[in-house]
């Protein structure tokens, strides 16, 4: 089986309510971005000339700027049956202009997307002018702590990056493939996955970021990442034309999961059964932060282990990248079947896609499970799964016979972590388990297989301890140089 370097990787959005008549996926879609993002297309997207984007001679600016009116539709369409989303955004988020966020190093990239170190932050009295009293003294505070002297005051001390959408999205198909042609970079392949133009690129990007924002702005939980600030006026921002007009401030973190599975690899070789235990409370959280998705009828869909980090504070695992999840359509049976499937478009990274996503049928939360077990298994044999499958061979072997990874490169792993593993990624849907017994299987593997103690902590989230009590140091620390989230796609 050949080599498969570039991981495909689909985007799309809900069919309408569910309809079963709805438009959905089809086996012949799923081959690559570029028809993912294509069911996606609203009429009301605008399409410049393809004559005048083949020359070259676009304009940048008008692309940004009339893109607003399309892209407040496509959220409108994206949120009209969304409940949570429609519940009212965290207090505490400070609204900021682009240009009073000071950036650094580049810390991580993605298909669509940047994120930048924050270096400084530069209020415009100009823009608190129009602001409300309250929401001034939030931006002064916010200020005030991040400079605050992390010698002198260690605990207020906060480090954020920012993320913006791609200057590349506005550049011409014809320089990408000279780009990509000069460049031998993965992230530069994954970047041409899908070649529409520029326009409906840039659009589609835009949505995918503002629904990002829309969700975590809403979510408070300790295992989710944390949107500290948004830019100030929303997707009006684009108005001035410049492709990161609209921004997020996200909490900075030290690594992310695949940086620290690679660092693994690199420096202990084979997985080390020393390992398991904290390789396993990593799995416990990233299973609470989806259990709490679950439970509010949110989807995740893009479970991996570059959607994946670590807070400096404290080392806890976060998930991020939320341009993918959406609510579920609204439940014939009131929530009461686990089972209850609906028609939605695929989205997510290939080899981490339950099959009944790549296949183009109904699906529903637990296709997080599935998506869950082939990260955990990442975790423990330190290798992706199904790392020398092509699409063909994924299809003929994981999606029709059955097939699942079996190594774990010469780690002995508890039978328990291995019937957990099965129960997740099950072929059938009816098999599967739910988040929350996922999150309950691992807290009696805790108990049982590593003798660790479960503690209550603020949040509605256990933590495993040791018998002493004490929460142990991670046994294997992040590395010297930070390194930051990649920005998703």
């Amino acid at each position: 089986m050949k080599s498969a370097k570039k991981r495909a990787s689909f985007r799309g959005s809900f069919s309408s309510h569910g309809n079963d008549n709805a438009d959905h996926c089809s086996n012949n879609n799923n081959q690559n971005n570029n028809n993912a993002i294509k069911r996606r297309h609203n009429s009301s997207f605008m399409k410049l000339p393809m004559k005048l984007l083949s020359s070259g001679k676009y304009p940048k600016t008008k692309i940004v700027k009339e893109s607003i009116p399309a892209l407040d539709d496509e959220i409108r369409v994206m949120t009209c049956d969304a409940p949570f989303m429609k519940s009212v955004a965290a207090d505490s988020l400070c609204l900021l202009d682009r240009k009073e966020v000071i950036v650094g190093e580049l810390l991580g990239q993605g298909q669509f997307a940047q994120v930048y170190e924050v270096k400084d932050l530069k209020l415009r009295d100009a823009a608190t002018q129009e602001l409300s009293p309250s929401q001034a003294a939030k931006r002064h505070s916010f200020v005030s702590n991040f400079r605050t002297c992390p010698t002198t005051h260690p605990h207020r001390c906060c480090s954020y990056a920012m993320k913006h959408l791609k200057k590349d999205l506005l550049i011409s198909s014809t320089a990408k493939k000279h780009r990509r042609a000069a460049s031998n970079s993965e992230a530069e392949i994954a970047a041409g996955d899908a070649e529409l133009p520029m326009d409906q690129q840039f659009q589609l990007a835009a949505a995918d970021l503002v629904v990002e924002a829309l969700y975590m702005s809403r979510l408070a939980h300790p295992h989710i990442l944390r949107v500290r600030g948004l830019a100030r006026e929303g997707t009006a921002a684009f108005a001035n034309g410049r492709y990161d007009s609209y921004f997020l401030i996200l909490d900075k973190l030290s690594q992310t999961l695949d940086q620290r599975i690679r660092h693994w690899r690199h420096t202990l070789g084979q997985p080390q059964e020393t390992q398991l235990c904290v390789k396993t409370e990593y799995a416990h959280q990233m299973a609470q932060a989806l259990a709490h998705l679950h439970q509010r009828r949110i989807i995740y869909r893009d479970l991996k282990p570059a959607n994946c980090g670590f807070k400096e504070e404290d080392g806890s695992l976060q998930i991020f990248d939320f341009g993918l999840c959406r609510e579920l359509p609204k439940s014939k049976t009131n929530d009461t079947d686990p089972n209850e499937v609906y028609f939605m478009t695929a989205a997510g990274t290939h080899r981490y896609m339950a099959v009944e996503v790549l296949l183009g049928q109904k699906y529903n939360t637990k296709a997080d499970v599935y998506s869950f077990s082939m990260v955990y298994y990442e975790l423990l044999a330190q290798e992706a799964p199904f790392l020398n499958f092509d699409e063909a061979h994924h299809k003929k072997l994981v999606c029709e016979r059955k097939h699942r990874p079996q190594h774990f490169f010469g780690c002995v792993v508890p039978l328990s972590i291995q019937n957990l593993l099965g129960d997740a990624w099950a072929h059938d849907i009816a098999d599967r388990l739910t988040m929350a017994e996922v999150v309950a299987r691992l807290e009696d593997i805790l108990v049982n297989t590593f003798h660790r103690k479960l503690q209550d902590r603020p949040g509605g989230v256990k933590v495993a301890l040791p018998d002493g009590g004490k929460k142990e140091e991670a046994s294997s620390p992040p590395e010297q140089n930070q390194v930051m989230v990649s920005a998703g796609a």
